[in-house]
């Protein structure tokens, strides 16, 4: 408490009633916590509730829409044409996913049950994996050969819907 006498302001809070400390205080942030959700800490200030508002920071890889998390997963065109089993991150650890042969790119692969748990209901959200393959670059003389063999056997056209 401040003491100052009727001429002179207290030095310690210049007369303002307040003095600034700092103090730390542990909270514990729920898990499935949005994004500028509230919280209050109750008691924590001299018997007063401490309010908060949550900021969560991005994640490098994850996104998050509402208790679905999102990832984009990079394949080597091999792995997309010939499927193949790969670890995936979560948000909880790695996991083992299926790749089915003649995955496009772009395609939208579900891990149910692997986002985050809505506080209220309990229900828990997916991961949606969004494949994106990855050409190869700085081909050889060989591959580049079989590529072209490749080519001259497969004579599609993925643009032909466009002039008819």
């Amino acid at each position: 408490m401040c003491i100052r006498d009727r001429n002179q302001n207290c030095t310690t809070c210049n007369g303002r009633g307040l003095v600034r400390r700092k103090k730390t205080v542990d909270v514990s942030i729920p898990s499935g916590i949005q994004d500028g959700s509230k919280l209050r800490v109750p008691g924590v200030l001299n018997g007063r509730d401490l309010y908060l508002v949550v900021k969560i920071q991005p994640h490098p890889f994850f996104r998050r829409e509402k208790h679905d998390i999102h990832l984009d997963l990079p394949l080597t065109l091999y792995e997309a044409l010939l499927g193949t089993e790969i670890e995936v991150p979560t948000v909880n650890g790695k996991v083992k996913m299926k790749i089915p042969p003649e995955t496009q790119n772009g395609m939208t692969l579900r891990l149910r049950g692997l986002g985050i748990k809505d506080r209220k209901t309990g229900s828990v959200g997916d991961q949606l994996v969004k494949i994106r393959v990855v050409l190869p670059t700085r081909l050889d003389e060989k591959e580049r050969k079989l590529f072209q063999d490749l080519s001259s056997i497969r004579k599609e056209n993925p643009r032909s819907h466009l002039f008819t």
